[in-house]
């Protein structure tokens, strides 16, 4: 099953199938930039937050658990402009 994606006021809900016995749901905040990641069990319907995650300062970052070649030794490759 392919994950499924929704928007609406600025949220952006993303489900996938999680385990055997559980579905996730990620939402979003694209404006606050925060996501929480939520577990769905599929017999009781019962919703648990499972993780909660200020992302700002992630994106800030050029790279993190990267393999090389890393970005600046790609841009110290390249000839100057």
């Amino acid at each position: 099953m392919a994950p499924l994606a929704a928007s609406a006021s600025g949220l952006i809900a993303v489900t996938t199938p999680g385990d055997d016995k559980a579905s996730l749901l990620t939402v979003i905040d694209a404006e606050r930039r925060v996501m929480s990641v939520y577990g769905i069990d599929r017999e009781t319907g019962r919703i648990s937050l499972l993780s909660v995650r200020r992302f700002q300062w992630d994106l800030e970052m050029t790279e993190f658990n990267g393999d090389r070649p890393l970005p600046q030794e790609i841009r110290a490759l390249m000839p100057s402009r």
